[in-house]
């Protein structure tokens, strides 16, 4: 996969989506990287002030844009079906 999102502790990513079923009406929530776990799963944490925490599992695709993937993203025409591109993640 050519689409790969370096995920650096303490860096701010964005997660995309939308609000409603017909993907009208998008949504961009701010976390930071925090790390993986023993199981290799990437955790973020919020930055609205609540400690919310969040993770996925390595090699599953997720709606984390760093900075770059998400102005990609803002400027791309979406399908309704598949929000902007697949990316791999890697922890560094």
């Amino acid at each position: 996969m050519n689409n790969v999102i370096y995920l650096k502790k303490g860096e701010v990513y964005f997660y995309v989506g939308f609000e409603d079923k017909k993907l009208k009406i998008p949504n961009i929530q701010t976390w930071v990287y925090v790390g993986s776990d023993q199981e290799d799963a990437h955790i973020f944490e919020s930055t609205n002030g609540e400690k919310e925490q969040f993770c996925f599992p390595d090699g599953i695709s997720s709606n984390i844009l760093d900075h770059k993937a998400l102005s990609v993203w803002l400027l791309e025409e979406h399908s309704p079906k598949k929000v902007g591109k697949e990316y791999d993640y890697k922890a560094i």
